[in-house]
């Protein structure tokens, strides 16, 4: 072998950083290329030009590490959502068999990835850091016990920190359907279970519900109407407003008004 193909030959080799991607796909079930760029692709105080960062993804779906779904109501046009393969697993020392079943649609994926990456981008600029944990590991964890979140933020910033379960309602469920998950959290936090859900952190989970402004205002009165005090804290946000999730647009079950997440 030449040295030039075996540089050519290295320059296709997965990286630490495509490593570190097919982890993060790992995690959420399914990634878009943006939330990849923007996690995984910073460039001094910006970002690789989508261009790069595509080329780059492509050559992980030609190794045969990623698969991408077209997302848009089979238009063809895209945009595409990235799910890790077996070889993909394999190569990060992930299975993908016993997640097969429990995978859920994209577009609640990459919602739920979406809320993940504008935290973690929104800490990054208050000099604070985000630890995620996605539903698939939450469920492959001999230890999970119900309910069950989209994912688990943990969150440090100004000497602070603190844990977030996070549940994204598309309007997909039923009301009675939320309300039994409000209970159901209720009990988890009571009993006490979050500790086995998030072991070693020492914080009580505050709850995120995110879903449409309709649906966010029937749970706040249902929460204001029962007048129940719940074992722990809920913050209720429409999707809308999540694009910058340390401001305040959050209804708070422990002060019963708007202000923000993680005050």
């Amino acid at each position: 072998m030449t040295r030039k193909s075996s540089r050519s030959k290295n320059r296709i080799w997965p990286t630490p950083r495509d490593e570190r991607i097919l982890r993060a796909v790992a995690t959420h079930n399914y990634l878009a290329g943006d939330h990849i760029r923007l996690l995984f692709f910073r460039r001094g105080s910006g970002f690789a030009a989508r261009q790069t960062v595509g080329a780059r993804l492509r050559k992980l779906v030609e190794l045969g590490y990623l698969t991408p779904e077209i997302v848009d109501g089979g238009r063809g046009a895209g945009p595409y959502a990235y799910h890790l393969t077996r070889n993909g697993g394999a190569l990060v020392g992930l299975s993908t068999k016993s997640r097969r079943g429990r995978r859920k649609a994209p577009r609640h994926a990459l919602a739920v990835a979406g809320f993940r990456v504008a935290l973690e981008l929104a800490l990054r600029t208050e000099h604070g850091a985000l630890e995620w944990t996605g539903e698939p590991e939450l469920r492959a964890d001999p230890r999970s016990v119900k309910p069950v979140p989209d994912g688990i933020a943990h969150w440090q910033v100004a000497g602070r920190h603190g844990v977030l379960a996070v549940e994204l309602d598309r309007g997909t469920e039923s009301f009675a359907t939320l309300f039994r998950k409000l209970e159901a959290y209720d009990d988890w936090w009571r009993t006490r279970r979050y500790r086995t859900t998030v072991p070693g952190i020492g914080a009580k989970p505050r709850l995120v519900i995110i879903t449409t402004a309709p649906r966010a205002r029937r749970l706040v009165a249902h929460l204001v109407c029962g007048r129940r005090a719940l074992g722990g804290t809920v913050a209720i946000a429409p999707i809308d407003a999540v694009g910058a999730p340390l401001d305040p647009v959050w209804w708070r079950s422990d002060t019963g008004a708007i202000g923000h997440l993680l005050a």
